[in-house]
């Protein structure tokens, strides 16, 4: 037989399981098919999650999603750039390795000491399965963009 008190605290239990199911599901896009985890790790200059000593511990999230949306998100690190800007650029290209948009965060300064930018940048468009995905920076801040730390990535 159950106690009053076993009864509380069995429910109070199964409440936070599910809880706490909810908020996982919370965090991921709902129709997202596969997601991919880009870093880039560049003297000054870095992309993804989790800073740690030097670097970003962790790649940010790349969602691919059914619909058509390409959806990347994680943070920007600039360490050590003062007078310096910096961008995510990404590049979208259809299965015949054929361009088909490209995309650019807003740029951001640097600093003497580290500096983090949250980015979410989105595309949306049919027929997108390969993305290549670089910092871009501008060596004091006047316009003469150059690409660091390219990775890429094919949807599944």
């Amino acid at each position: 037989m159950i106690t009053a008190q076993q009864y509380k605290v069995r429910t109070g239990l199964a409440a936070l399981v599910s809880a706490l199911s909810l908020v996982g599901l919370a965090a991921t896009p709902a129709s997202a098919a596969t997601t991919d985890r880009p870093k880039i790790t560049e003297t000054d200059f870095d992309f993804g999650l989790h800073w740690t000593l030097s670097a970003p511990r962790d790649g940010g999230h790349l969602y691919w999603d059914n619909g058509g949306v390409v959806n990347l998100q994680g943070y920007m690190y600039l360490k050590n750039t003062f007078d310096d800007c910096a961008r995510m650029h990404i590049e979208y290209f259809d299965a015949s390795h054929l361009e088909v948009a490209e995309d650019f965060s807003d740029w951001e300064a640097g600093s003497t000491a580290k500096v983090q930018f949250w980015i979410n940048e989105s595309h949306t468009t049919t027929g997108v399965n390969h993305v290549h995905i670089h910092i871009d920076a501008d060596r004091d801040c006047d316009g003469d963009w150059s690409n660091l730390g390219e990775v890429v990535f094919d949807e599944n």
